[in-house]
Formats: structure tokens, sequence, C-alpha cells
């Protein structure tokens, strides 16, 4: 189809999706353009493209989800605004994203607060959790994409992947028993195995194409919602890893936790809540918040909501440690970025920490001032300034011994880590 090129050209609505995919509105499907057209009274059947700018707004402007997921997103969002002050925690972002079905971690969330660069307010308001929302519906959809171009196209899908590609990728099909394997692929791991939506695609070859893949996500997406919020945030998996854990502390299989082991249950979960007056009190309002029936006992639907307010209390002081770092340590948010991604590939060991050997070993991928018995004893001494006691430290630690090692230029590692200047790059002739 061709596209118009003035202003005074029209354009039909079915040609809609590939004039914004070549506008750069990459989630724009026919369902949420056509709710788009609606939502702006548009009822002509042809456009000019002064019609069209504000369908492009509309659509930008909610990110290019639908009425349905805007709805889910809202409901989320103000779920987790307790005060109702129009600002959602980040530390509950994690909670937020993960009820709205999409499969994350805390350090995939951080990323994202990474590139924001916040401020110290410490909280999102709902246009940005909608850009994260819609960060991870963009994610989902490049993989559908992925999975579909799969044999024929795959090299489109690097970096440099055109618009226009994407915009050819709604003229494929595939067959809609291959839905398992693109959710295992977007990180739906395990299936779940009551899915209404999957058992409509067992042995069905009906052909989709990009958008009914993602329509058919969208709703196994919605059936996760329910499901995780019924489990205060946490998957099928995580709530039978939970079940374990909680059998512990129910040695006699009555399905409760009685209040004599619920001390032990969080002094093993929260150790360091008990050396502070705020950290003892803090546990006891988390106790009363679970023990929804007052039974002085937690059976285990309330002890997945307490798990889940240790889980906050625990993602609010290491935000809040984090944040302290980066503003101590000054580091641009590239730089931020890249230290995350090091100190995930280094850091192996199951507490999340980079133990000492860990750091001298990535130190001596760049400098040879970390090998030898000179270089561990220096590189021990700076390690022990800022960590806790013991010889590991934890990301915000990393981050001020890196600006420790880099402010005395340890082992020539300014100029070793220095990056070339980039050529001033090319303009292609038109």
């Amino acid at each position: 189809q061709e596209l118009p090129e003035d202003a005074a050209a029209v354009v039909s609505r079915a040609q809609l999706p590939e004039l914004l995919s070549e506008l750069n509105v990459t989630l724009a499907s026919p369902e949420v353009m056509l709710e788009a057209v609606e939502a702006l009274n548009l009822s002509k059947a042809e456009m000019t493209m002064e019609d069209i700018m504000p369908v492009l707004w509309h659509v930008r402007r909610y990110q290019g989800l639908s009425q349905t997921e805007l709805d889910l997103a809202k409901q989320q969002f103000e779920l987790c605004d307790e005060d109702g002050s129009g600002g959602m925690a980040c530390s509950e972002l994690e909670f937020a994203i993960r009820s709205l079905g999409f499969p994350v971690s805390y350090d995939e969330v951080q990323d994202q607060l990474d590139t924001w660069d916040m401020d110290e307010s410490g909280e999102i308001e709902f246009v940005e959790f909608l850009k994260v929302v819609s960060y991870y519906k963009k994610k989902e959809l490049q993989q559908v994409l992925q999975n579909m171009f799969t044999g024929s196209f795959s090299l489109s899908l690097q970096k440099n992947m055109t618009q226009r590609r994407l915009s050819k990728a709604g003229e494929l099909r595939r067959g809609k028993s291959e839905l398992p394997s693109m959710l295992l692929s977007s990180g739906h791991c395990p299936l779940r195995q009551d899915s209404g939506v999957l058992r409509s695609t067992e042995e069905d070859e009906t052909e989709l194409n990009l958008w009914g893949f993602s329509n058919l996500i969208s709703e196994y997406r919605r059936e996760i919602n329910d499901e995780v919020r019924r489990n205060h945030g946490y998957t099928p998996g995580e709530v039978e890893e939970l079940m374990q854990l909680f059998r512990v502390y129910d040695p006699e299989n009555q399905g409760l936790i009685a209040k004599r082991q619920l001390r032990r249950l969080l002094l093993d979960c929260v150790p360091q809540a008990e050396k502070s007056q705020a950290g003892r009190e803090q546990i006891a309002q988390m106790v009363k918040e679970s023990d929804a029936d007052r039974s002085g006992s937690i059976d285990f639907q309330e002890f997945l909501l307490l798990m889940r307010l240790v889980s906050n209390r625990c993602s609010r002081e290491r935000l809040a440690k984090e944040r302290a770092a980066v503003v101590a340590t000054h580091f641009s948010v590239r730089e931020l970025r890249e230290f995350r991604k090091v100190f995930k590939s280094y850091a192996t060991n199951s507490s999340g920490d980079m133990s000492f050997e860990e750091l001298q070993s990535m130190l001596g991928s760049i400098t040879r001032a970390a090998q030898g018995a000179r270089g561990s004893q220096e590189l021990l001494e700076v390690l022990r300034r800022y960590s806790r006691g013991d010889d590991g430290v934890d990301f915000p630690e990393f981050l001020h011994v890196m600006r420790d090692l880099v402010a005395q230029n340890w082992g020539n590692i300014n100029s070793l880590t220095a990056k070339p200047a980039e050529p001033t790059p090319e303009v292609d002739a038109l």
C-alpha cells in the first residue's frame, strides 16, 4: 500500500497500522487504532493527514495500549497508590508489573528506574507507569516477532531492524498451536496448566498474524493477573516454593503457622529487623496486617500476604540504599546501567552479593593491579570501607567501591576503561 505524500491525500482505516508503524508507533495494533478513532469521534472511512495526527497523538499519549490494558494498569496503579497521592512507590513497581502478568524480576525493574534517573521522591506517576507497562508489552511483542520470523527473516530482528520491516510482520502467519512456545520464549515459565487460553489452542492450526498472537498473550496475562492478585503478586511457581517454606514452619501439617513459630519465621526472613526498635515495630505491624482473623496464627493465604509485606519492606530498603548510593557516587545513568550489568555477570553466588574473589576477578580483567599480594590487600581495604562487615558487597556498596577506585585512579583504571571517541557518523545519501 502506498502511503500519502501530502496532507491532502487520504488514507483508509486499513492503512492506518502501516502508516503509524512508519511513524515509529510500534505498538499500534489495529484494535488500538480503531479505539483511538472512535474515542476521537472520527466517522470518516477515509482520512487526511490532518485527521490522522490526532489519532497518532492519542495512540502515543496512551503508549499504544488498548483500553482494556489501560483499565487494568489503572486498577493496579490505584491499588499500589496506598495514600491516594497520585504516586506509586518505586519499591512496589515490580509487584505492580508482575500483577499485570509480565514475568519480571527486581533487577529488570531497576534497569527501568535507572533509565528514568528519578528524583528523590521515590514515586512514579501514572504516566510513567504506563511507559513501563508499554516497555514490557513492546518487549513481549518483539519476542513474538522473533518467533514468527524464525527461519526466514531472523536478521531483521537485530538492533537496526527498521520500522518498515516491522510493519510487514503483520503479513506473516503462524499456526495458533505455536502459542505455548511463544509464551515460553517470552519468559512465561512454567506455563499455567489450567489456562483456558492454552486449552483453546491445542491442536488448532488456525493461522494468526502478529496481532492475533499478541491478543492471545494479552488474554493469557489477564488470566495471570487474576491469579497473581489473589496470591499477592506471586506466580504459581513461586506459590509452590512458598508452600514448601510454609510447611517448614507447620511441622504438624495443620495448615497453620502457630504464633510461636511466627517469630522464628520472620527472624529467618528479615534477620536485620531484630536489631532496631523500628524493625521490631515493623515486624509486629506486618504480622497484624497479615493475620486477618486476629487468631494469632496464619494460614497459607495469610502467609502469602505476610511474605509480600516482607518482600515490599526489603524492596523499599534496597531501593533506598541504591538511590542513596547513586546520589553519593554521581555516576551517570549510562554508567549505572553498565555497572549493574557487570555486577550481575560476576556476582554469581546465591546471596546476590559480589564476593571479594568475584570483585578481584572482575577488576583483574581490567588492570594487573588487582593481581598479587599488594593489589589484593589494597583492594580488600577499599572493599571493607563499604561492606557490612563481611568480605562481600551488594550493588550499592559496589558502586561506592568503584567510585573510590575511580577517584584514586587505582591501577590506572580510568585510562584502561576509557572508550575511544566514536567517529562522526556519515550521513547516507538520500
